[in-house]
């Protein structure tokens, strides 16, 4: 193979030099003005490290994903906190009707919740919490309730109208 061999060895053009480097046949001309047998054009220096520009630029990628994915997982674990208070509010209206039917309650008796809800032993289940920031108790009524209406209701929502901690279906409540 033929290669232009410029007047001054040493400034090969990098396209001289890789076709020097992958060409199979070479004569004794083509090694003349070459540079070491273990110099390679792309390769980096065996000892060299990351230049400060390419650890900014990492850093910078980095920060843009942790930007991009930051927002929703907020709002995922804003909507698993309303989901989470949503079922402990179906939890605490199926253990005060259990309550209230096992204690032969109409509907209308005076109920108050520390009556089935707390850490005694004769409690059915322990006083729930709001799992959402901040983490607020529930109202509960003072009677039992008709059919359809709920007897708790979380506190954020009352607070709080981005968040719906609100039950969609309590027909059968």
């Amino acid at each position: 193979m033929m290669t232009h061999t410029p007047s001054h060895p040493q400034r090969r053009g990098l396209f001289a030099k890789l076709t020097d480097l992958f060409s199979s046949t070479k004569s004794a001309s083509d090694d003349a003005g070459k540079a070491p047998a273990d110099y390679h054009p792309i390769r980096r220096r065996r000892n060299a490290g990351y230049t400060l520009l390419e650890v900014v630029i990492v850093l910078i990628v980095i920060g843009v994903l942790a930007m991009l994915v930051a927002p929703s997982v907020m709002a995922w674990v804003q909507a698993s906190s309303a989901e989470t208070c949503k079922s402990n509010q179906a939890l605490v209206q199926t253990t005060m009707r259990a309550y209230a039917g096992l204690t032969k309650k109409k509907v209308g008796d005076n109920l108050a919740y520390t009556e089935f809800m707390g850490n005694q032993a004769n409690h059915l289940i322990p006083i729930p919490k709001c799992p959402s920031i901040g983490g607020n108790n529930y109202t509960y009524g003072t009677t039992v309730p008709n059919i359809g209406t709920k007897y708790a209701t979380c506190a954020t929502q009352l607070t709080n109208s981005l968040i719906n901690h609100v039950p969609s279906d309590t027909s059968t409540w």
